[in-house]
């Protein structure tokens, strides 16, 4: 009966709809500082346009951050990386939510750019590993909604938790969703090996392929300009 019920979450969409739930709380967080910056600046004796300076701060980490740790872990068995990432982002939420100064508050908002940066570099490539061919399209679109759902109701309700609560319950409570978050990933995912990792020496042919270079370029220049906005 174990065994039955332990396949039974081991089902490929279980795994999707685990990452795409783990898609939502990382987009939410990124972008729910937004709604708590007068808060956070009025807890801490400073200026919203101040306390703004985390959020470049996260954006240029997880953006200098995602090659060289992608690299660091290509080696390591992907569920347990997930849990790894998961670890990282609950402390980091707690440190951010104790934070008694504004350098503490951006020290836990860089661990959860780190951990943000792992999870995005592997979770599109895992979910299309979990579905047969035919559904990878269908994986992909899932993601998709977990990131879009995070920007039109996530940021909200941490908007609302912080009016009832505290900025600080924000950032607790996004600690417990992650810690829901890894449960349901090391329940429903399968053990997943490395599969074409890269390495330093494929870089080289990597930007050899135009097409490539180009949308490497196009993205850089798209986020770039999004954050600096």
């Amino acid at each position: 009966m174990l065994t039955q019920h332990t396949s039974f979450f081991k089902r490929p969409w279980w795994g999707v709809m685990a990452l795409t739930f783990s898609a939502f709380i990382f987009n939410t967080t990124e972008f729910v500082p937004v709604g708590l910056l007068t808060d956070i600046g009025d807890s801490l004796n400073m200026r919203p346009t101040d306390v703004g300076v985390m959020m470049t701060i996260y954006a240029w980490t997880v953006s200098i951050a995602s090659l060289p740790l992608t690299l660091f872990v290509r080696e390591v068995e992907r569920r347990a990386l997930l849990m790894r990432v998961f670890t990282v982002f609950i402390l980091s939420h707690v440190v951010a939510g104790i934070a008694p100064n504004f350098e503490i508050l951006v020290l836990g908002r860089i661990g959860i750019a780190f951990a943000h940066a792992v999870f995005w570099s592997i979770s599109i490539p895992l979910v299309v590993r979990l579905v047969p061919p035919e559904g990878e399209r269908r994986a992909l679109a899932m993601m998709s909604i977990g990131t879009s759902v995070a920007m039109v109701a996530g940021v909200p309700i941490g908007r609302a938790i912080g009016d009832a609560l505290g900025w600080r319950a924000t950032f607790q409570i996004i600690a417990c969703a992650g810690a829901l978050g890894m449960a349901a990933l090391w329940v429903t995912l399968p053990r997943l090996d490395t599969q074409g990792s890269g390495s330093l020496q494929s870089l080289p042919k990597l930007l050899k392929t135009p097409m490539l270079v180009a949308l490497f370029a196009v993205t850089v220049l798209t986020v770039s300009a999004h954050f600096s906005a």
